[in-house]
């Protein structure tokens, strides 16, 4: 059930206070948006039996590879996502049970090499890769300010000026169901 308040001012400046209950099957838009978009934050998705897609590993060097999980409660395809490692993008495909990932080699994808240095990977639903209503997650390391990042913080599924430290490491890994953060992320 839906509760809703509307203030409402009548002739002569009287304010009259409207309570709106929406019974079952009724709804409504919300004038006031999650700012972090839907797809892909908070365990609300989860419960709703639908698939999650989260980036939750990135090895680097010779045999590097982009890692999708699908942390949601429902299966899902990946048909009609993509991956962006910016100025490449890889259009991926597979079908993902709930817990399960797929890994993308990079030599096989065309997305890049895997820079242990410096780099980003995004994942999107469409390959409108501007667009933050279109990316879902996202990793940066090395150092901030990537060409997507901006994107990803106004997508809210990155915090702007966030990035993995991956001095000596050959891989990343995602220590949080949804990373949105290097905070989120550990190097291996």
């Amino acid at each position: 059930m839906y509760n809703k308040v509307i203030g409402l001012v009548l002739a002569g400046g009287a304010v009259v206070f409207v309570l709106l209950l929406a019974g079952a099957g009724a709804s409504w838009v919300s004038d006031d948006p999650p700012a972090v978009n839907p797809y892909s934050s908070g365990p609300g998705n989860a419960t709703t039996g639908e698939p999650r897609f989260v980036l939750t590993a990135v090895a680097f060097g010779e045999d590097g590879y982009v890692e999708v999980t699908n942390v949601g409660s429902a299966a899902g395809s990946l048909e009609g996502h993509w991956i962006c490692q910016f100025p490449a993008y890889f259009k991926a495909s597979g079908q993902l049970a709930p817990g399960e990932s797929v890994r993308f080699d990079d030599a096989d994808s065309g997305f890049g090499s895997l820079n242990a240095d410096s780099g980003e990977i995004g994942l999107y639903t469409s390959n409108s890769f501007g667009d933050p209503k279109f990316i879902i997650a996202y990793v940066e390391w090395g150092e901030p300010g990537h060409a997507r990042s901006g994107v990803a913080a106004e997508a809210g599924v990155w915090v702007e000026a966030s990035a993995v430290d991956t001095q000596d490491a050959s891989m990343i890994v995602a220590t949080e169901e949804q990373p949105t953060n290097a905070g989120d992320w550990a190097a291996a």
